[in-house]
């Protein structure tokens, strides 16, 4: 996975075993250029390697550009891991409450033993302002998606994320982390936002920053999302990509 093939140091048990899983393969995929060129750089890969995106089912994500609604509704829909950083968003939204700032968040449940981490964040988890969902259908998250407003993730470490590409279909506006694979797919401005990875206060500027932007400019970069997604992560169009891709190895193989 992106995430291992980005964090894993190279004395590690886990680089090993990648190593070794890399050493037995004919074909390894990966999601992102940056993760792609990382796995060149830190391992010795013999295989062929493809890059195809796990994508969005447009089918099933899809919705219309809209005004951003008063009082702005805010999605992180990542898990509760230290890699995703959810504390991270959480800081950042509580910002915004101390300043008095109006909005609405939402985020997945977090796990029984991650409740007493966030303490810190009881005047804002006690305020009505944050939501906390079970895990959801894709059916039932592509109603969440096209009920908010802004998509946040503060993971530090990606690949192409699917839940990004997910918000993306739906016309989100997004905000992630400046992580290299993340460069790989927002352009700033035009498709989305990034903040600088692991500033909690830059997460902040940022979420004032498309709070303050002008209808026109929301819409134009919620068409360009959507754009993005059917041109680079449509899954219909990566599957197929990948099934065909994996039948010729087969071939290849029998031919030998």
């Amino acid at each position: 996975m992106a995430v291992e093939i980005n964090e894993v140091g190279p004395h590690s048990e886990e680089f090993a075993v990648i190593q070794s899983n890399i050493k037995n393969s004919t074909l390894v995929n990966v999601d992102n250029d940056y993760v792609q060129s990382e796995m060149n750089r830190k391992y010795e890969v013999s295989c062929n390697i493809t890059n195809f995106k796990y994508g969005s089912d447009l089918s099933v994500f899809h919705g219309r550009a809209q005004k951003i609604q008063s009082p702005p509704r805010i999605l992180c829909n990542r898990n509760w891991t230290a890699i995703h950083q959810n504390q991270l968003v959480l800081k950042a939204l509580n910002a915004l409450h101390q300043d008095g700032i109006a909005f609405h968040g939402y985020f997945l449940q977090p796990p029984d033993d991650q409740l007493e981490t966030l303490r810190e964040f009881d005047e804002l988890l006690t305020s009505g302002k944050i939501e906390f969902m079970n895990f959801l259908s894709p059916t039932e998250m592509v109603r969440k998606l096209n009920s908010v407003d802004i998509y946040v993730s503060g993971t530090k470490s990606d690949g192409t994320s699917v839940s990004l590409l997910e918000a993306m279909a739906c016309q989100k506006i997004v905000l992630v982390s400046n992580h290299p694979a993340n460069l790989q797919v927002i352009k700033v401005g035009v498709n989305g936002f990034t903040f600088e990875k692991d500033k909690s206060e830059d997460i902040y500027e940022g979420l004032l920053n498309i709070l303050g932007l002008r209808k026109r400019t929301i819409r134009k970069i919620q068409r360009n999302a959507r754009r993005y997604v059917y041109r680079h992560g449509n899954w219909l169009n990566e599957s197929l990509k990948m099934r065909n891709e994996i039948k010729n190895q087969f071939l290849a193989s029998e031919a030998v």
